[in-house]
């Protein structure tokens, strides 16, 4: 009876250790097959996020290049009108001059014809009056050539006050136009200014998110394999626990340990994977290699006072540091381990981060 017993018990334990090596294939063959999927989705995701970003790129370039194209030909179209204006300007100031050089001309010949009338009409009299002409005195004729030279040089005088009063007020308009272009562009300056610096600011943004999400995706790959490591140890651990109580009890069946799941595909960081397909490229900003090694997470010390560390040691350097360097600093072996703890100062405002550098906020 007891043998019997026996029998079914070490054939059930047989069954089991079938079954059991069984669900260890399967187990490793599915695990192989998911990070194969895992794998081939970070490389979709990546590609995706490249070819946003590109997109992206292209179009903030494309409307840069019709903002400068537009800008340009507002200021060449203001320009030629500016110019038209003044070649208008100096035609209409040359046809004013021309008129007005055939006015003069065609005043003083009306005056001539008036004088040679005047003198003819005056010859008469002359010849009629000889004797009272000979008793004019010299200094009669002296005092109307006089009054006629003095009337002549006011004329002059009056002409010349005219030009010198045109040229002023044509220099006046000038600058005054002169100055209207200077008040143009310098509005215009703000405005560009303005623009280029909303376009930074937005591509830095993108650039943020982008480093957040790749520390995300990161820390995410690093919790599903330590999980996923910590399970496996742990039915490691109560299968040897089984083979220990059936050595105990002194069974003659052999059966050997489990056979240690190895993943199918090694595992790779995300830095590592977007840098295979991007080997020439250097779009994507610095940030600290997320490798995934098989060992044990260290035992982190208490949250608050390591925190309090962190604080202090940025605050005594104002140049920064890398998470790589603060985990040398306050005796963390594993810098990895500082990946939420520095996610929970950034998000606390308590620190900020520029590229792969973490300052005191």
């Amino acid at each position: 009876m007891l043998a019997d017993q026996m029998r079914r018990l070490a054939e059930e334990i047989a069954n089991a250790y079938e079954e059991r090596v069984q669900g260890v294939a399967e187990l490793k063959e599915n695990t192989a097959g998911m990070l194969n999927d895992f794998k081939d989705q970070h490389s979709e995701m990546t590609q995706e996020l490249r070819t946003a970003l590109k997109a992206f790129t292209a179009s903030l370039d494309a409307a840069e290049v019709d903002r400068k194209n537009a800008t340009q030909a507002d200021l060449k179209a203001m320009g030629d009108q500016i110019r038209a204006d003044l070649e208008q300007f100096v035609t209409d100031l040359d046809a004013a001059e021309v008129d007005r050089k055939n006015t003069m001309q065609a005043d003083l010949k009306a005056m001539a014809d008036q004088l040679q009338a005047d003198l003819a009409k005056i010859k008469p009299a002359l010849a009629a009056e000889d004797a009272e002409r000979k008793t004019t005195t010299q200094a009669d004729l002296k005092a109307m050539g006089d009054q006629i030279r003095a009337d002549l040089e006011q004329f002059i005088t009056d002409l010349d006050a005219a030009e010198v009063d045109r040229k002023n007020t044509m220099l006046a308009d000038l600058k005054t136009m002169a100055e209207q272009l200077r008040a143009d562009l310098a509005k215009i300056k703000p405005a560009l200014a303005a623009e280029d610096a909303e376009r930074r600011e937005i591509a830095d943004q993108f650039k943020e998110r982008l480093v957040s999400f790749r520390t995300d995706l990161s820390a995410t790959v690093s919790t599903f394999l330590g999980e996923f490591k910590s399970d496996r140890m742990e039915a490691a651990k109560a299968w040897n626990d089984i083979l220990s109580a059936i050595r105990t009890a002194g069974g003659t069946m052999t059966i050997t340990s489990p056979v240690e799941v190895e993943t199918a595909v090694e595992v790779g960081t995300v830095e590592e994977a977007i840098e295979e397909e991007k080997e020439t490229e250097e779009a994507w900003p610095e940030e600290e290699p997320e490798a995934v090694e098989e060992e044990e997470e260290e035992e982190i010390p208490d949250s608050e006072d390591l925190n309090a560390e962190i604080l202090s040691l940025l605050e005594d350097t104002p140049e920064g540091l890398r998470m790589v360097e603060i985990a040398e600093t306050v005796d963390v072996e594993n810098w990895r381990s500082l990946i939420p703890v520095m996610r929970e100062l950034l998000d606390l405002g308590e620190v900020r981060k520029e590229d792969s550098t973490y300052y005191i906020a």
